[in-house]
């Protein structure tokens, strides 16, 4: 599962315009009720009473093969992912689900950007006064993953922060000519030491995105950006952040390089300044304090390679006995992790992340509910496609091809259940969200739990940073298991031993409770679009109750890298949906920036106020279409 965060801050600036408010329903008895009333024993009741119970010692035995050092931390694209596809697969052949992938096999292929390397032809020259410098690769200096490649020569100029925010009344470039010059510009964003910092104190804001600073000095006209860590921010530490430490598809429109600080320093002090002292003036006055560098010149070359592999979801049909089955629900959890770490671990250390919980455990649960309901095969009404979604980590890529390339047709696709990190249950709580994608879902939940007396916590909104995301987009159904997140969350330490698998065994059952009014009937499952925003589960970093301006799109993550920002969507009543945008639009120009991908349209977005009307350039069928839409507020009109 993926929060936000400075590893992860496009899915959080993204999901969090989308979510909903907390809401219970009322709940109606099917097989059992509400607390205080009862309902007769139907064959439904008898059929989900014989359910068999959830096995902890198989699930716990599947967490910590999942989680072990043998599968690396089943990163995307290497041998533990490929080792954790084959064993889902093998599961899923034990208890004879019927292939559901590619050519009759369990695997569904799709190509992913799994990471970047670099080439030999990288190379960084400036010329001083005093003569020409030549520096090293990884040692002085490294690019940025989301650079563009290719060689550039020209002058320097100093941009302090390179944030330019009509919001903060703050802009580097209001006084400086950027066209054709390299960027200097430091990292972090002005008075970011201080609680009460101009911008939000010590919480960082997407100014301080370092895709963000390379944007806008190419918006800027600028040739290339050089960062630097600023001296007040990280006195002591100038360590360069490796390069597969902020991977993404796509670039930013511009060669972008991180330099060591004392290279910096070197070149200001050519022209006469101290970065420290410049930096304590940009932050006591607030004001630019950018100039060119006319004493020195630049040379730099980037050479970097984006890495696609091939990598499986895997895909397993439970038919039921009937001669003719109309619909299919999906039951998902992905089943990649970090690996050795890369751009979204939130520990500094390398080593196997092992992902116990985000997301052996619902894999794990996933694979149970297979069983049981393999168990009882000749009681469903409709198919189960059971998924082990991959590349959930890089941006619900495996569930985003799904949904493009379904197993059966996605019309015929009445409900998707996903397990993700489910494996911290504390004080018997959960989190179900989705519950008004239909409105027979909160009362299924309620149902659900009457024998088990969880303490849930709901959300409408079928939204999330999780496989579920893509169903709901696509107007099916959906709901999503979630225990909340912890210390743990993206590092090292999240290993078998901290799970409770009591509280994931708990889970498995709700789930299984749930499906079972499903599936062993043929109940209709209709879809309703809830409210666009929420407060979301306790500890879950990527929701939030919504701020700033909403245009309102459903975001396609599967869309190609640096052609634009494909959209899946559009939220019902949004600005995006009046302005008359459609499903399969690619956005390539937003307000009069260009737009990449969705990177760009969220740092553009976030720079807008609600009422604020914007200039919107779409690609559709390959035609070039302009509208204009007036953004909202996120979360609904200002109390």
């Amino acid at each position: 599962m993926r929060y936000s965060g400075k590893s992860s801050l496009l899915k959080h600036n993204l999901v969090s315009c989308f979510l909903v408010t907390l809401c219970f329903s009322v709940c109606a008895p099917v097989w059992s009720a509400c607390a205080g009333t009862s309902a007769p024993q139907s064959a439904l009741f008898v059929s989900v009473q014989t359910l068999p119970a959830p096995d902890t010692s198989r699930l716990l035995s599947d967490i910590k093969y999942l989680a072990s050092d043998e599968l690396e931390g089943r990163g995307t694209g290497e041998k533990g992912g490929k080792l954790a596809a084959d064993f889902i697969a093998g599961v899923f052949s034990d208890i004879g689900l019927r292939p559901g992938g590619d050519g009759g096999a369990y695997f569904q292929s799709f190509d992913a950007t799994v990471g970047v390397s670099m080439g030999e032809e990288n190379f960084l020259k400036i010329s001083f006064p005093d003569g020409e410098r030549t520096y090293v690769v990884e040692e002085d200096f490294v690019p940025f993953s989301f650079s563009s490649v290719g060689t550039i020569s020209g002058p320097l100029a100093f941009a302090g922060y390179g944030i330019s925010s009509d919001r903060y009344g703050y802009d580097d470039y209001s006084e400086l000519d950027a066209k054709g010059k390299v960027m200097l510009v430091m990292r972090h964003e002005p008075q970011q030491q201080n609680d009460e910092g101009s911008f939000a104190g010590k919480q960082v804001t997407h100014y301080s995105d370092l895709r963000y600073k390379a944007t806008n000095a190419r918006d800027q006209g600028a040739a290339a950006i050089m960062m630097y860590t600023d001296p007040l921010s990280e006195p002591e530490e100038d360590q360069l952040m490796p390069l597969q430490s902020l991977e993404g598809a796509g670039d930013s429109g511009l060669p972008a390089i991180q330099i060591k600080r004392r290279i910096a320093e070197a070149i200001l002090e050519a022209e006469g300044h101290e970065s420290g002292e410049l930096q304590l003036k940009l932050d006591s006055l607030l004001v630019p304090s950018s100039f060119d560098i006319s004493s020195v010149q630049v040379s730099l070359g980037i050479d970097l390679t984006k890495e696609r592999r091939n990598v499986p979801n895997v895909v397993g049909i439970l038919e039921p006995q009937v001669s003719q089955v109309k619909e299919y629900v999906v039951v998902g959890a992905h089943f990649d992790h970090l690996g050795q770490g890369g751009q979204f671990s939130l520990t500094k250390e390398g080593g196997i992340h092992s992902g116990a919980d985000d997301n052996a455990s619902g894999t794990a649960g996933m694979l149970e509910l297979a069983r049981i309901f393999a168990a009882r095969r000749e009681l469903l009404k409709r198919g189960i496609i059971f998924v082990g979604f991959n590349a959930e980590e890089l941006g619900v890529l495996g569930s985003t091809f799904y949904v493009d390339h379904p197993a059966v047709p996605l019309d015929r696709t009445v409900f998707m259940l996903n397990l993700d990190t489910v494996g911290r249950m504390k004080d018997n709580k959960v989190f179900a969200a989705g519950t008004g994608s239909s409105p027979i879902l909160d009362g299924l939940v309620k149902r659900a739990n009457a024998e088990l007396s969880l303490s849930i916590e709901s959300s409408e909104s079928g939204f999330g940073p999780s496989d579920h995301y893509p169903f709901y987009g696509s107007d099916i159904p959906v709901l999503f298991f979630f225990t909340g997140a912890h210390g743990d969350y993206h590092k090292v330490s999240d290993d078998w031993d901290k799970v409770n698998v009591e509280g994931v065994a708990s889970i498995v059952r709700l789930a299984a409770l749930a499906l079972s009014e499903v599936v062993f009937e043929e109940t209709a499952i209709p879809f309703t679009r809830a409210a666009p925003d929420t407060s979301g589960p306790p500890g879950g970093e990527g929701y939030g109750p919504g701020r700033g301006a909403r245009f309102g799109i459903v975001p396609d993550f599967g869309g190609e890298p640096g052609k634009g920002a494909k959209i899946s969507g559009v939220s019902e009543g949004s600005p995006a949906e009046k302005a008359g945008l459609l499903s399969g639009d690619v956005i390539v120009e937003f307000d009069g920036k260009t737009v990449t991908g969705l990177h760009d349209l969220s740092f553009a977005i976030k720079d807008k106020k609600p009422g604020d009307e914007v200039e919107v350039v779409v690609m559709r069928e390959g035609e070039r279409l302009t509208f204009k839409a007036i953004l909202d507020r996120r979360g609904g009109e200002k109390k």
